[in-house]
């Protein structure tokens, strides 16, 4: 039986390499992109593409079938049953972990989407390589297909019936989730809520509070302590500190240890969602005496991470304390997408992006509309509200660029009018918005006017200090 299994196995690899052996330069080949770059790495692709849905994952050019690790017993069984049953001629499968508990019906239905879209995609690409084959320019390379946006990708892999509700401040976004969740999901088209209180969302639920502890170095633990977490492009320490916590002798400081690392295994599962960081991840944990202690702490971790949805692999303590961690990276960490190189620094630490500073501007200015007692009306421009803004140069050419600039589509957006002034004393990020009140100050500054909005609304002007 084994001879037979290395004859079969050595046919298929003789099989891939002839298949593979007429590739040369200007051969046409449909690939996908299965890891963005990072730092100095490109982008990864792949010659065997694969399509994901809610149920299922569509793997191309191959013909085995797969179920989701998380799922076991009789249920197990019944997926896979099904997944025989459903899978296309020349199309393998992959069950998901969502899956559970859906009928056949919903499974079939779902697995139709993908294989019409894969049909397209075949399609577009047979149009864009004859087109080429005739000499027309850039007809390749072409993009055939994109994955779904942000918002409704994570609808798709982690709403579901565990998820209480899902809160949104967008009408467009609304109408967006519950068109999608009406095709694949009709019974939770309830739990999606629109938001509509004067006060900003983020700060509802504090949201914004976590994006900036997302931008800390330093973590602090309910037991004491804190974590310390340092991002390369190699790999990710963490650090666990005692802190000034850390008191006694013999077996009561071994119990005060034994707890601040248990709480730190947690926290760093946590935070590795959170910031989705991917790669090796080290972790220096406290120093402990007690064998079946560091056993606890690796039993912790196991535990910690079974929450994740990324494939997470965890190593026990050396005897240095270090523990390992793997965990399937396919994009840039969160820290390095809400963030950019810093120019001031050559690229040692890292400053907010333009972006983030100018979501936080339109919150405090939406903050300080929450606390005004009279409200102004929409459809009277001449009832809005007017602010100063005092930003760095850096900020205030991010928002005056470009035809329909940024701050034209705040004041629009807000309904207020904002007199914007350049502070040469600001750094990058720092901002100050406040009621604008006094007009006798700003007589003796340079004004240059800025026609964002059409008459018969007021101009918007930018004011710069001497």
């Amino acid at each position: 039986m084994s001879h037979l299994q290395n004859k079969k196995n050595d046919a298929n690899i003789i099989a891939n390499e002839n298949k593979w052996a007429r590739v040369q330069k200007g051969t046409k080949v449909l690939v996908q992109v299965v890891k963005e770059g990072l730092g100095s790495k490109g982008p990864t692709l792949t010659a065997y593409p694969k399509l994901k849905s809610r149920f299922w994952i569509l793997l191309t050019r191959c013909d085995r079938i797969g179920i989701s690790k998380k799922i076991g017993g009789v249920e197990r069984t019944r997926l896979k049953v099904i997944a025989k049953t459903l899978q296309p001629p020349g199309f393998g499968l992959t069950v998901r972990t969502v899956a559970a508990g859906h009928s056949l019906e919903e499974l079939q239905k779902d697995l139709e989407g993908l294989v019409s879209t894969w049909k397209s995609i075949t399609e577009h690409a047979k149009s864009a390589a004859l087109a080429a084959d005739e000499g027309v320019e850039g007809a390749i390379p072409v993009i055939l297909h994109r994955a779904m946006g942000q918002t409704l990708s994570v609808v798709q892999d982690y709403f579901n019936e565990t998820v209480e509700k899902m809160v949104v401040d967008s009408p467009r976004t609304y109408h967006e989730v519950t068109s999608y969740l009406q095709e694949i999901a009709p019974d939770l088209c309830d739990r999606v809520e629109l938001y509509n209180k004067r006060i900003p969302l983020f700060d509802e639920f504090n949201i914004e509070e976590e994006i900036n502890n997302m931008l800390s170095k330093r973590v602090p633990l309910a037991k004491g302590g804190s974590l310390v977490i340092e991002q390369t492009e190699a790999l990710v320490s963490v650090d666990v500190n005692g802190g000034h916590g850390m008191f006694g002798q013999g077996t009561s400081q071994e119990k005060a240890i034994l707890e601040v690392n248990l709480a730190a295994a947690k926290q760093i599962a946590r935070e590795l969602r959170l910031r989705d960081i991917g790669g090796i991840i080290v972790v220096d944990f406290i120093d402990m005496a007690d064998e079946s202690n560091k056993r606890l702490v690796y039993e912790e971790a196991k535990k910690a991470v079974e929450r994740d949805r990324s494939m997470v692999k965890v190593s026990e303590l050396s005897r240095h304390g270090l523990m390992e961690i793997t965990r399937k990276r396919v994009r840039p960490s969160v820290t390095f997408m809400i963030s950019e190189p810093c120019t001031c620094c050559h690229a040692t630490g890292r400053v907010e992006a333009l972006e983030t500073s100018f979501s936080k501007i339109e919150q405090e200015i939406s903050r300080l509309l929450a606390m005004m007692e009279q409200r102004p009306d929409p459809e009277n421009p001449k009832s809005w509200p007017k602010f100063i803004l005092r930003v760095d140069h850096h900020m205030c050419d991010y928002l005056t660029s470009g035809k329909r600039t940024k701050l034209a589509f705040l004041s629009s957006s807000l309904k207020v009018w904002i007199l914007l002034k350049v502070a040469r004393g600001f750094t990058r990020g720092a901002f100050e918005v406040k009621p604008f009140t006094d007009e006798k100050g700003h007589k003796d500054q340079r004004q240059v006017t800025i026609p964002m909005l059409r008459p018969p609304k007021p101009e918007l002007t930018i004011l710069a200090e001497r």
